[in-house]
């Protein structure tokens, strides 16, 4: 009990930090239990990754029965893969806990790494506890500015669904947006922030046990290839800049752990032509236009030029990690590599570390003057992308334009129970978009569409889905759906009952709501 006490003791700002994190997260979620309508069901999706928590929820279900997952999305004729992460929540699955609520324990447990990481991260690149603990909450926070441009739309009343969402609100450029997504989403900024700094400091002649750095780095790319490029270029980096002596073994042992991952994703590549056709593979994740970044990183402009101008490098400890890190993003950006959006993953935080200066600047001058209401101000100015997230959720929950997101009727989960019993070689529709979103999760069973990054072809089956849900004619109907070898229908009207012929069945109805299968 001692020995626990003393962690704690040592611990103790890491644990609020989690405490407050989990908060934030939390709160949120029970604020959409509260809004769930009448007669339906949460689907454990939040305000980000909102359409891909479905495809988070079906891997956990595969991986509770097999520890290779299935694109329920592409059909089934394509290789199944391995997944270090998701196979954690099958492992709960096995201890009795729902689909769901599995993912909330990895969202408890990666939020409480992440706060550690944080925390651990700050303890690097600053002198004293006190000035630990504030880099720590920047670090959390971020200081930015990208809400001036929500708040612009909501007083002009501009904002529309299309609206940009500004990349410290909307994606994986800050922390605050992460936290709401799914749980490997939260893990991934704590290993980059970790490894990025461990890689440089063993290649650069610190003395590591190379053990752990290597088992994380390996963990990471296993399940997010996407950080290869960045951690290669991390290393070679960290190997010229040592002038003194070239740790040859350091360099190659570190890059051998990403090998793992490259060559089982090059092989999945060169072995599957869905993977080597997917969405997730060839799409490239917009960046936000530059006048936005412009608005986004003011902050960070103001800090530079202050720093440039003072000269300074005070509180300043060894950031040239977070120096290489910065540049291998840039130069991934750049490079024409696919998914360039990931490679800002978790940048906030780090350019927020390299203009620390101004900010324990600021800090250290204002503590002694400060009066309650500018300590609010400030608490409330870093907290805004919390809060605005947080207000966006509720709003969109009670939007009936988007509040599919997050609910389903309790008719189409019975459905859905429905068609889990069937055969495992079904191909599933359902005339509703959304539902189709969620149906392998739920039912556990193959769509033709679903999740846009998943599906091979999306943009042509979008468009022929949308043909047909909308047709009147049954020969169209009738047609596409052995044309695609359909099995199982989810049909959310009851004018589609006219257009089924005689090779189908129902098996279910409730309401509006009718389950279709197909005759051999």
């Amino acid at each position: 009990m001692l020995v626990i006490y003393h962690f704690f003791q040592k611990w103790r700002f890491t644990f609020l930090l989690a405490f407050i994190m989990l908060a934030f997260e939390y709160l949120t979620i029970f604020g959409i239990l509260v809004l769930t309508p009448i007669d339906h069901t949460w689907l454990g999706a939040t305000i980000s990754n909102s359409s891909d928590t479905g495809v988070y929820i079906n891997y956990i279900n595969q991986a509770s029965t097999s520890p290779l997952l299935q694109n329920l999305f592409a059909g089934p004729s394509h290789v199944a893969r391995f997944d270090s992460f998701w196979i954690l929540g099958g492992l709960l699955m096995k201890l009795g806990a729902s689909p769901i609520l599995s993912h909330e324990i990895l969202r408890i447990l990666t939020t409480i790494f992440l706060a550690f990481t944080i925390y651990i991260t700050a303890r690097s690149v600053t002198n004293s506890s006190r000035h630990t603990q504030i880099t720590s909450w920047l670090i959390l926070t971020g200081v930015s500015t990208g809400w001036l441009y929500t708040v612009y739309l909501t007083v002009t009343a501009s904002w529309t669904f299309g609206s940009i969402v500004p990349a410290d609100l909307g994606s994986e450029f800050a922390l605050s947006s992460l936290l709401l997504g799914g749980a490997h989403m939260i893990l991934s900024p704590a290993l980059l922030m970790l490894n990025t700094r461990w890689i440089w400091q063993i290649i650069t002649g610190s003395k590591f046990n190379l053990v752990i750095p290597w088992v994380f780095i390996a963990y990471h790319v296993s399940f997010h290839p996407y950080y290869i490029p960045i951690y290669g270029i991390v290393s070679l980096l960290a190997f010229f800049y040592n002038r003194k002596s070239k740790p040859v073994f350091n360099f190659l042992i570190i890059n051998s752990a990403m090998l793992p991952g490259a060559i089982y994703y090059f092989y999945l590549i060169l072995k599957d032509s869905k993977l080597r056709e997917h969405h997730l593979v060839t799409n490239t994740l917009p960046l936000d236009p530059i006048w936005m970044w412009l608005i986004i990183l003011l902050p960070i402009i103001i800090a530079c030029i202050w720093i440039i101008q003072n000269k300074t490098s005070k509180h300043s400890d060894d950031k040239n990690w977070v120096w290489a890190w910065l540049a291998s993003a840039i130069i991934c950006i750049i490079l024409p590599f696919p998914w360039n959006r990931k490679f800002t993953e978790a940048l906030l935080p780090a350019l927020t570390i390299l203009t620390l200066p101004f900010w324990l600047h600021i800090y250290d001058n204002l503590k002694p003057k400060t009066d309650l209401i500018l300590k609010i101000s400030l608490i409330v100015l870093l907290s805004f992308p919390f809060l605005h997230l947080m207000q966006s959720q509720f709003a969109l929950a009670t939007d009936p334009a988007w509040n599919k997101y997050f609910y389903t009727s309790n008719q189409t989960i019975h459905a859905w129970n429905i068609l889990k019993n069937e055969s495992q070689e079904s191909i599933i529709i359902s005339t509703d978009m959304y539902t189709n979103l969620w149906t392998p999760a739920h039912a556990q069973k193959n769509v033709w569409i679903g999740h846009n990054h998943e599906t091979p072809n999306f943009m042509q089956r979008f468009s022929e889905f949308n043909t047909w849900r909308k047709t009147s004619s049954a020969k169209i109907f009738n047609d596409f759906l052995k044309e695609n070898k359909i099995t199982h229908v989810l049909a959310h009207d009851k004018k589609y009952t006219e257009l089924f012929n005689d090779n189908w069945q129902i098996i279910f109805q409730e309401d509006n709501i009718s389950v279709w299968k197909k005759i051999d």
